[in-house]
């Protein structure tokens, strides 16, 4: 009788939507419905910025046993932070495992209240209309700007507005814009999709209030389908009058299910990193160096060790067309596997403190600062779309038993 009661209050109201979705309630008090779906459904699991948090289950394949294989099997979304998602969970040989690690809504509730930008600090969180970071046009070292400033700037011959809003504590350090404008946005709706692709979809329109250029509205949409495979993607339309320049990413934290940073091994296929000022700014010169040695820090492809622990990275590398980046765990026998799904898809950003069990791996559209008059004729990634025109980003991730090749002399 507990448990029936338990599920009473945490399953919300469902209305159809004309796609197949079913529409879940936005406001904290929504009234609870009754059970008895035949689906796995969302299920409320907290509350972030005045939404309900929905955890949602993957759904086997109609007929089939339960999977041996390793395979995702429950993430939760906050809708009141762009969509961002709170939590992701595997089962591996038999094992929960934290894909994403579990954070404490309670102290994520703290922090935000003190920091704006908390929720890209704790969450996969949505990047967009840009990721990464952005100065003013005609920016020098003598230029002077204040956190909380506004200034201008020239993205693929377009003027945008943008606000100060990340800057390093150190002295001397250079204030800048850092990754967009969606991480922090309340839902307009939200609606789900049931049964062998279980979906969380969140919508947002009419956010950008005077930043950037124009409007656009936003979905985001992520879920675990009947293979095991956790899919994330982003779809947004130009709705204004103009053309505007859009970039997308996803600030996504892995967690290492071993516990042991030493035993922590990247592959990124990459060729070319962005140099950067410092490691305090990690602003880019507008250059790429190659990636060749095998002792070079940076060089994380199959051929070199790829070891983090220990380095401090908080670097962009240009990814080769087509391929996947993984995170090695050679203390749990797993993988996790990035497979970029849009060819938008150029470049990755990670970030690693030279410690813990939680690195940073962003897949992005753009490169950092994409001012043309910073590099050039050197290809931002950046886009500029017409009015009525739309875009999508995407990515998987997959847990997956580690290969023979996935481990190399060395690598300890």
């Amino acid at each position: 009788m507990l448990n029936f009661l338990m599920l009473l209050i945490s399953t919300p109201a469902f209305a159809a939507t004309t796609d197949g979705y079913r529409s879940l309630p936005i406001a904290k008090d929504a009234a609870p419905a009754d059970p008895g779906q035949q689906h796995p459904v969302p299920t409320r699991s907290g509350e972030v910025h005045g939404e309900p948090v929905w955890t949602m289950l993957r759904q086997e394949k109609k007929g089939k046993q339960p999977s041996l294989k390793p395979v995702m099997t429950e993430f939760s979304v906050a809708p009141g932070l762009g969509g961002a998602t709170l939590s992701l969970k595997a089962r591996f040989n038999g094992e929960e495992i934290q894909v994403f690690p579990e954070r404490n809504i309670a102290e994520f509730n703290s922090a935000f209240a003190q920091d704006p930008n908390a929720p890209f600090k704790y969450f996969n969180t949505p990047l967009f209309p840009l990721t990464n970071r952005l100065l003013p046009k005609n920016f020098s070292s003598a230029t002077s700007l204040k956190l909380g400033e506004s200034f201008q700037a020239d993205v693929e011959g377009i003027s945008v507005r943008m606000v100060a809003n990340n800057k390093n504590p150190a002295v001397g350090s250079i204030a800048h814009h850092l990754h967009g404008l969606l991480f922090s946005e309340a839902t307009n709706d939200v609606d789900f999709q049931a049964g062998e692709k279980s979906t969380i979809r969140s919508r947002y329109r009419n956010f950008f209030r005077g930043n950037w250029v124009g409007e656009a509205e936003v979905k985001v949409e992520q879920g675990i389908f009947a293979d095991g495979v956790f899919h994330y993607q982003i779809k947004a339309k130009n709705n204004g009058k103009g053309s505007i320049p859009m970039g997308f990413g996803s600030h996504s934290y892995f967690s290492f299910p071993g516990g042991r940073p030493e035993k922590i091994r990247l592959i990124i296929p990459a060729k070319r990193t962005a140099v950067i000022d410092n490691l305090e700014n990690v602003l880019p010169t507008g250059n790429l160096r190659k990636i060749e040695a095998k002792d070079d820090p940076l060089n994380f492809n199959r051929n070199a060790p790829g070891k983090i622990s220990g380095k401090f990275i908080d670097n962009y590398f240009m990814l080769e067309p087509g391929e996947d980046v993984y995170l090695v765990d050679s203390e749990k026998g797993l993988k996790f596997k990035l497979h970029p799904s849009t060819k938008n898809i150029i470049g990755v950003q990670v970030f690693y403190p030279a410690k813990g069990n939680v690195v940073a791996i962003e897949l992005v559209t753009n490169h950092p600062d994409p001012r043309r008059e910073l590099w050039g004729k050197e290809p931002t990634g950046m886009r500029v779309y017409a009015p009525g025109e739309d875009a999508s980003y995407g990515y998987t991730i997959e847990i997956l038993p580690l290969a023979p090749g996935d481990l190399m002399r060395n690598h300890s």
